[in-house]
């Protein structure tokens, strides 16, 4: 106990990648210079294998400072070269001990380990960016057995706390003994198969993910290809669509290419995506590329929400994420990335019970549906106008815009919904995604009721929820349900009888 323990010697080579990968842009530009490479310049030889060594020592400069020391209620973390840091994060308030493997670590042989406690940074709160996998896995679970003796004993000093063994203070090696947790070894719930990942794949298309990637790449590529080359490579792409079928057909490939890139960045992600049961905590492991694991307990849960888009929902199949109570970069995880909604109710009964698979019981009326398809038809049928009027008859296949818009609509009318029972609020609505959240009352952070003044008069009202946390996500709506279900709500957040 209080010994000063290192990261592993790799995190050498780690800190020097990272200071190579920060300057990678400068080195490109310097690459794509005019440089006469048959008779370079002196500095071309000194400049680059002096900075190197400089980044080298520098680097072990950095191994030699960082420290953490397991004190008898505490973990203490120490680093800096030029500025020294120092943090201590008690047992007590550790809520989630979770390991990451990027790329680097990955190749590298070593897993990031991640300290959060509740309110934490978007970073986490404590960092060990290169631990042996072995001496992480145990570290971890001292971590949850201390977490779970400082929850028994929270003002005083305990003797229960498991012994991690002797180890050198210099040795960065220094292993862990095995904590007494009889009930450590991981028990399975989820395993997903290869099929099963292809199949969640191909019917699950990440918009989002695929812009953000796409924006990535042509915004690397603009930097690096001359202008000249970006302006030919326009002219002809614009130079081979001359009518409005071949701007529909490229419109239609681009689509197709897009839902093949959600599927192999997908494939990335969730890759040898397993849950298992350690004790009384739940571990979720995913990633091909970058390896993650998140540990949980289920009590921490503050919401369960799952999703069934178009395609999933003709299949029966469905995904889980969770609401857990984290740090402000995460605090959304994926459960369980698909499922058969049959399935469903037994999936929550066996992992949260504090939850139940409760079926929708208030909808919205029918004189609410006005409000459901009002402004998107306004938006449609001008759109219609504008194509129109500047293609004039291909245009005219633009009012197809108007059945398609009625039908999304009527399908966000009947999908949306709520119901209420003692402890648990379950919100149902659609975007383009059904999706279902179930919530208990202790983790609604505040409760909002609005409604327009025809909407008062017609008395429908939008019901909106709010969790703790930092994400978009953590805010949930049901709109233009009848103000009696929306009053019997109110009346349950804020127990009035």
């Amino acid at each position: 106990m209080n010994e000063t323990r290192r990261l592993h010697p790799v995190f050498i080579l780690f800190t020097t990648v990272q200071w190579i990968k920060a300057m990678l842009p400068l080195i490109i530009l310097i690459l794509f210079k005019d440089i006469d490479w048959s008779n370079p310049h002196w500095a071309v030889y000194t400049v680059a294998p002096a900075l190197l060594i400089v980044l080298i020592v520098f680097g072990v400069l950095q191994w030699k400072k960082f420290v953490y020391v397991l004190e008898d209620d505490k973990i203490v973390i120490r680093k800096g070269v030029l500025f020294r840091e120092e943090k201590s994060i008690y047992f007590g308030r550790i809520h989630s001990v979770n390991t990451e493997q990027p790329l680097l670590q990955r190749l590298l042989g070593v897993v990031q380990l991640k300290i959060e406690t509740p309110g934490g940074k978007a970073d986490s709160d404590g960092v060990l960016p290169a631990v042996a996998v072995a001496d992480a896995e145990r570290l971890q679970l001292w971590l949850r057995e201390a977490k779970a003796a400082a929850d028994r004993h929270p003002d005083h000093v305990f003797a229960e706390k498991p012994e991690l063994g002797d180890a050198s203070a210099d040795a960065a090696d220094s292993s862990l003994r095995e904590p007494r947790d009889t009930e450590s070894a991981a028990v399975p719930i989820v395993r997903l198969s290869a099929g099963q990942l292809a199949k969640a794949a191909f019917t699950s298309m990440n918009i989002g993910l695929v812009f953000v990637f796409i924006a990535g790449v042509m915004s690397f590529a603009d930097d690096l290809l001359p202008q000249r080359f970006s302006d030919r490579i326009f002219q002809e792409a614009t130079a081979l669509m001359p009518s409005g079928w071949a701007i529909v057909m490229a419109a239609l490939i681009g689509l197709l290419l897009a839902w093949l890139l959600s599927v192999v960045l997908y494939v990335i992600k969730y890759a040898g995506f397993t849950v298992t049961r350690q004790g009384e905590q739940i571990a979720v492991t995913y990633g091909l590329l970058e390896k993650k694991k998140h540990l949980f307990s289920p009590e921490r849960v503050q919401a369960v929400m799952v999703k069934e888009g178009w395609l999933r929902q003709a299949l029966g199949y469905g995904q889980m994420e969770l609401r857990v109570v984290a740090s402000a970069k995460e605090d959304k995880l994926m459960f369980h990335p698909l499922f058969r909604m049959s399935e469903l109710p037994h999936i929550i009964e066996a992992i949260l019970p504090q939850f139940a698979a409760t079926p929708i019981e208030a909808r919205p009326p029918k004189r609410a549906f006005l409000y459901y398809i009002r402004i998107e038809l306004l938006l449609a049928a001008l759109l219609s106008a504008g194509l129109i009027a500047y293609f004039r008859i291909p245009g005219m296949w633009s009012l197809l815009l108007l059945p398609l818009i009625t039908a999304w609509a009527a399908r966000r009318f009947l999908d949306s919904g709520m119901t209420l029972t003692d402890k648990q609020l379950t919100i149902q609505n659609r975007l383009i995604a059904k999706t279902t959240c179930y919530v208990r009352r202790p983790q609604i952070m505040s409760l909002q009721v609005k409604g327009s003044v025809t909407q008062r008069k017609k008395r429908v009202m939008t019901l909106t929820v709010n969790l703790m946390g930092h994400t978009g996500d953590n805010t949930w709506s049901v709109g233009h349900i009848d103000k009696q279900d929306i009053d019997r709500v109110w009346s349950w957040y804020s127990r009035r009888v």
